[in-house]
């Protein structure tokens, strides 16, 4: 979530640059600074997009598939496919919890994403 804060942020900084420079006459550097306003509001909004639609779902997603997988009985004839969803839903857990613990705030996913466990 940092990541959003900082990146509007540095969209309003340089949005208050643009207008300091429009008023000096230095149109090369406040169409610079505009440019740059432009990239930081937009990747923070990216950014913001994806932690507040993207990331819940994907949690929910593996909290519901872990308990339907948990649920059925593995001598079905099924079984390959849910082995397959199983090492899916694990592989982004996995993912999940590395992003989490590397970057910790810096990244999308919220620390929730620790307390999960794993398909077994």
């Amino acid at each position: 979530m940092n990541t959003v804060i900082y990146g509007f942020g540095l969209a309003v900084i340089f949005g208050i640059i643009t207008t300091l420079l429009f008023n000096k006459y230095h149109e090369a550097l406040a169409m610079l600074c505009m440019s740059l306003s432009l990239i930081c509001g937009i990747f923070a909004t990216a950014m913001l997009a994806m932690i507040l639609l993207t990331v819940p779902l994907r949690t929910n997603t593996f909290i519901r598939q872990k308990a339907y997988i948990e649920s059925v009985d593995s001598d079905t004839f099924q079984s390959a496919g849910i082995t397959l969803s199983k090492i899916e839903q694990n592989g982004w857990l996995y993912t999940a919890q590395f992003t989490r613990g590397r970057f910790g705030d810096w990244g999308p996913y919220p620390e929730t994403v620790l307390d999960l466990e794993p398909i077994k």
